[in-house]
């Protein structure tokens, strides 16, 4: 199986926003405050901004031409007690479930280091659900390592 990585085109806007709702759908029991209505809302906004470029990216996985994952991502705001001078964040990524270590996502995740690379990032990040095994897993091999962890606290009954 072959997939082409390239930078999604804006006609494709609805094909992403569908890839992210399946994100939505796995990531829904992890997280009562998701909204899932959001890639049709505010995600639209934000899809076709990363589509467009400049800032932020959005690539596509194409097998046999279908479309079956995305990664968007962007150049973020470094923090001032730190030395890096230009990072980016890996926002979101999703492979539909049959397309699954086949060594999609990776492919993805080395285009968006290269196109880091090219704005001369020199730390890229991921933020995962902690209880997220799989993503953690995958996030690692492809050369991610443990930075700092963000917990909550649940102020409603």
């Amino acid at each position: 199986m072959r997939a082409v990585i390239r930078k999604a085109k804006p006609n494709e806007l609805r094909i992403v926003q569908n890839l992210n709702v399946g994100l939505f759908k796995s990531d829904g029991p992890r997280d009562k405050f998701l909204n899932h209505q959001w890639p049709y809302q505010e995600g639209e906004k934000y899809f076709k901004k990363r589509i467009k470029g400049g800032n932020g990216v959005c690539f596509v996985a194409e097998v046999s031409g279908e479309i079956v994952g995305y990664l968007a991502g962007a150049i973020m705001k470094t923090e001032s007690w730190r030395t890096i001078k230009r990072k980016t964040e890996l926002e979101n990524m999703f492979v539909k479930e049959k397309y699954r270590g086949k060594g999609i996502g990776a492919k993805l995740v080395a285009e968006f280091f290269k196109w880091s690379k090219e704005r001369e990032a020199t730390c890229a990040f991921v933020a995962a659900y902690a209880t997220n095994d799989k993503a953690i897993r995958f996030y690692k091999k492809v050369n991610f390592v443990p930075y700092s962890a963000t917990l909550e606290a649940y102020l409603t009954k």
